[in-house]
Formats: structure tokens, C-alpha cells, sequence
């Protein structure tokens, strides 16, 4: 309580960097290689269970998925007592590259019938 969180946007060389800065408590350092872990917790106490604070150790696993996925990474530096910094690194396409929206509702209709693009239609078995 009463942190700050910065947030900045930079680009460099063809990447986009996101940093997210706080200055909380910070992770201890034999946790730092193992954040990114599926269900890995820093804090065993806060499991979701007991005192209905935290999460499932998913977000920062889902998170850099998706960053790699985009061919980009997250890294992170802590110190405790300090705070955190995640840094987003995302390549920028050039516009040329960039899909048209109609591409995108093509390619999503080929691979997922029934589901179209803003337009929420799902389609449900009835079984």
C-alpha cells in the first residue's frame, strides 16, 4: 500500500520496450529463476485458499508465452526492499507487415468455425 507503479514505453533498434517499475517489497533472489514457472508463488502464504489473496502462479508463466509467442521476452530485476521491474521487449512490425482486420476474421473462420471476430458468436454443442 501507497507504492508507486511506472509504466514506460520506449522503441530501439526494431523493438518496443514496456517497462512496469514498482518500489513494493521486491522478490528475493532465489526466487527470481523460477517466477516465470507455471503455479510457482513467491509468497506461500498468500496461496489463493487461505486468505483469498493472490493467484494461481499462471500470470507471469501466460505472460511470457505470449510475449515469446510474438517473438519477444519479458526479463525481470529485483532487488527486496526496493521493488521490480518487468520489461516487455516486442519486435515492431513495419506497417506493411501489419494484417488487415479482414485477414484476421478470414484466418480466425478457417480455424475456428463458428467464431467470428467482434462479433462474439460462439458456437455450442448441444450434448
Amino acid at each position: 500500500e501507497g507504492g508507486t507503479v511506472d509504466v514506460s514505453l520506449s522503441k530501439k533498434n526494431g523493438w518496443a520496450y514496456l517497462k512496469i517499475a514498482d518500489n513494493g517489497m521486491g522478490i528475493p533472489a532465489e526466487d527470481l529463476p523460477y517466477i516465470f514457472d507455471r503455479f510457482y508463488r513467491v509468497d506461500k502464504a498468500r496461496a489463493r485458499g487461505q486468505s483469498g489473496k493472490g493467484g494461481a502462479g499462471l500470470g507471469l508463466a501466460i505472460a511470457k508465452w505470449i510475449a515469446q509467442a510474438h517473438g519477444g521476452n519479458i526479463d525481470v530485476m529485483s532487488t527486496v526492499g526496493e521493488g521490480t521491474t518487468f520489461t516487455i521487449i516486442l519486435p515492431i512490425l513495419a506497417e506493411k507487415t501489419m494484417l488487415e482486420p479482414a485477414d484476421v476474421v478470414e484466418d480466425l473462420s478457417k480455424t475456428r468455425p463458428g467464431l467470428r471476430a467482434l462479433g462474439a458468436t460462439f458456437r455450442r454443442s448441444s450434448s
